[in-house]
């Protein structure tokens, strides 16, 4: 049986009000990380998901600091997910 993806697709303004890209951004990069906080982090996820987390992560700093929010993107649910998971972390 064929696997589905679902996909979700954001225009600019539903890119800033629904991915906290800002956020994440201002917390990997912007602080001091404890031995404690470094190994919840790295615990959140298993070894595909940690992949995805390190490109939202990557990602994020790239459009704060670099080149803005795009015009749209388009991620999977499963992405969107870990963006959720990343940003329930980063607001602790």
């Amino acid at each position: 049986m064929p696997k589905v993806t679902v996909s979700i697709t954001f225009d600019r303004q539903e890119i800033i009000d629904n991915l906290p890209y800002a956020l994440i951004c201002d917390v990997v990069h912007g602080h001091v990380w404890s031995t404690r906080e470094r190994k919840a982090f790295e615990q959140l996820f298993t070894g595909e998901e940690k992949e995805i987390a390190d490109k939202i992560v990557k990602q994020s700093y790239k459009w704060r600091v670099k080149t803005g929010v795009p015009d749209s993107i388009t991620i999977t649910a499963q992405e969107y997910k870990i963006w959720m998971i990343l940003a329930d972390f980063c607001s602790r």
